[in-house]
């Protein structure tokens, strides 16, 4: 029995030791640096600057407006110039974003950018006129004292080209009505940097993207001493386009064409010519003379270039999507291949010769290109090194036979057997 002490063990109270400390501990300060903090916050300002006009009499300065954005991230800013319709001006991106500094010097901050200021970089002189709500709200909580919006001033030939659009069309001229679009106008837009034609198109892009819907379809050519050829039709969400690509049989003997018809717009009404379904000029063409996907159904027939393709069955991604519209589709139409199966007259040849397996023998009997036999794996490792082995003799009524001995092993990972005779001196046998 180990001798008593006196020691006793007491639990440490570390918050009583840390009320009674004299130095009080402070969390220390986390600081977030400035791209984190202001990461993605962005001040809008609106303002203007007067460019002369030398060369007419009925203009001498043009008031071009211009958009400020200043990034709070890293102090840089952005100056971008609204497209105007029928302005003949190059427009878009006026100053690319970077660190900008102004006559003297200084790095550009919000405080010069206040509404009712001016300020000059780069030789030119802007005027604000407003900022966004959110701007206003930014700049308030920062201590600013932010102006209330000032009106453009209005130029001589905006004036006109206003009175001009009101006496034309009697609407007001303010309000954008769209434009009609056509291949060489996209073209030329696209050379001018308009590549994405204003993202027009975005919204159904991203919410349609990367889903297809995938039907079955089939041609009937039978009549020519041909056969059901099988197709699958894919409709692209994204932008309302087809293609059909056709699936071919094992040892079909067709040429493996990768499409029958490429991703393209596919006209309802077909012409008697054997053009692409798309042929022609689109401008032409509405959107409304394009198949949508409310077009295509279980039983619809599209004439491709001559050929009926007939759809009947969709998979299960496109049934969901029909589902989901309120118009399901209907069941699938069956419609069979005969297959001709050919009797072989012969059987594999006997394996004779001691070079490989039966199974090796046979497999050049069933194919042109024959491949190595398949193998239980499971049951290798299983029975790896596993083995039966039997003792036996030589059923034979030869006196010199009478003495043989001979061990017959079963292997258990792949059933094979094995035949092996010890040798015996002095017995005129090898083994």
């Amino acid at each position: 029995i180990p001798a008593d002490t006196g020691l006793r063990r007491e639990m440490t109270n570390y918050a009583e030791l840390k009320r009674n400390s004299p130095v009080v501990q402070r969390e220390p300060e986390i600081r977030i640096p400035k791209w984190m903090s202001e990461d993605k916050q962005v001040l809008r300002f609106e303002g203007y600057f007067k460019e002369a006009v030398t060369e007419s009499n009925d203009e001498s300065f043009r008031v071009r407006k211009v958009l400020f954005y200043y990034y709070l991230e890293d102090d840089s800013l952005q100056v971008s110039e609204p497209k105007v319709e029928n302005s003949g001006i190059p427009q878009g991106a006026f100053i690319k974003r970077h660190k900008v500094k102004t006559e003297d010097g200084q790095p550009v901050k919000p405080e010069h950018l206040l509404p009712g200021r001016n300020f000059t970089i780069y030789g030119r002189t802007f005027h604000i006129v407003d900022c966004d709500a959110h701007t206003r709200k930014v700049l308030g909580k920062a201590g600013y004292n932010v102006r209330a919006a000032e009106p453009y001033p209005v130029d001589p030939y905006s004036k006109a080209r206003s009175d001009f659009m009101a006496r034309e069309t009697g609407a007001d001229p303010t309000v954008y009505r769209g434009m009609v679009s056509n291949p060489t106008k996209d073209f030329v837009e696209a050379q001018l940097g308009n590549a994405a034609k204003n993202n027009r198109k975005l919204g159904e892009f991203l919410k349609y993207d990367k889903k297809v819907l995938r039907f079955d379809a089939v041609w009937d050519d039978r009549r020519d001493y041909g056969k059901l050829r099988r197709f699958k039709v894919h409709f692209y969400l994204s932008d309302s386009k087809i293609d059909i690509c056709e699936k071919f049989d094992p040892n079909s003997g067709f040429d493996p064409t990768p499409k029958l018809m490429d991703k393209q717009k596919f006209l309802k009404k077909q012409g008697r010519s054997f053009l692409p379904p798309s042929s022609g000029t689109m401008s032409d063409f509405k959107p409304e003379d394009f198949i949508q996907w409310n077009d295509l159904h279980i039983g619809k027939v599209l004439e491709v270039n001559g050929r009926k393709i007939e759809i009947l069955d969709a998979d299960k991604f496109t049934r969901e999507f029909y589902q989901s519209q309120g118009q399901p589709l209907a069941a699938p139409i069956v419609r069979e291949r005969p297959v001709k199966v050919y009797n072989r007259d012969t059987e594999p040849p006997p394996h004779t010769f001691g070079i490989g397996t039966e199974e090796d023998s046979a497999a050049s009997w069933h194919s042109l290109h024959p491949k190595p036999p398949r193998r239980d794996l499971e049951k290798l490792q299983k029975y790896d090194n596993k083995k039966l082995s039997f003792a036996a003799k030589l059923n034979s009524q030869r006196a010199d036979d009478r003495d043989r001995k001979f061990t017959i092993q079963y292997f258990l990972g792949d059933d094979t057997i094995s035949v092996f005779e010890p040798p015996i001196r002095n017995t005129g046998v090898i083994g």
